[in-house]
């Protein structure tokens, strides 16, 4: 008999060390974190005061890493992003307006797309925040899952600068349908990016692309202590 309870102890502390990685891939309700919403939401109305007139701020997710196979390293968002919304969980992407916007009938100056939900995925991984989520526990007004940003109207053209960090193309294409790789390329097609080497126009064309204040701003913003 001891040996039996020997081998199921064994075969349960097997189970748990297989699922310890997925811990963190959830946004949980209960999270010790001591930063509120009202703290994230006060930080993306500062940014907004120093960006440029007619601008829009760009911020992704940081992406998911393969440890092996099937499995991934436990996920560690972006901290930027994490500073400005609060989220923990990966494929998702924010826009901070500098003025208010109108849009499918909706007015706002701040959009967010998170994790679309998916039940096989929430049985193993832990529930995802979703969109409601996104609106009742980060307190963005208007927010959406990664599948309604390809046809989401957002005109980029309309402003003056389109302001983010360039990209690194060490994003993975996963299986899962509008992940952060998607969400990147759909960005891409929707502001005309283009890498600067891939272009061999004698005189490129002008855009409103910019890929170097962001970095300022938001050292500049972070270098500002306030009440946590």
């Amino acid at each position: 008999r001891a040996t039996a309870n020997q081998a199921l102890g064994l075969r349960i502390c097997c189970l748990l060390f297989a699922l310890l990685p997925l811990a963190g891939y959830a946004q949980s309700k209960g999270m010790s974190d001591k930063l509120t919403a009202d703290f994230h939401k006060t930080r993306r109305d500062e940014l907004r005061k120093i960006m440029p007139a007619k601008s829009v701020a760009v911020f992704f997710a940081n992406p998911e890493r393969n440890r092996s196979a099937d499995g991934f390293y436990k996920y560690h968002p972006d901290p930027n992003f994490f500073y400005l919304t609060g989220l923990r969980e990966p494929n998702a992407v924010l826009f901070v307006f500098k003025d208010m916007q109108n849009i499918n009938n909706e007015t706002f100056n701040e959009l967010i797309f998170v994790r679309q939900h998916n039940a096989l995925k929430e049985l193993y991984d832990g529930a995802r925040l979703g969109k409601e989520g996104a609106r009742d526990q980060l307190k963005f007004k208007v927010a959406y899952e990664g599948p309604d940003f390809k046809n989401y109207p957002i005109d980029f053209s309309t402003y003056d600068k389109v302001i983010f960090y360039d990209f690194h193309d060490d994003v993975r294409d996963m299986p899962e349908s509008s992940d952060l790789y998607e969400l990147i390329e759909q960005f891409k097609q929707k502001v005309g990016y283009q890498k600067k080497e891939m272009n061999v126009a004698i005189e490129p064309k002008k855009n409103n692309i910019d890929l170097v204040a962001l970095d300022p701003l938001m050292k500049k913003l972070r270098g500002i202590k306030t009440p946590e």
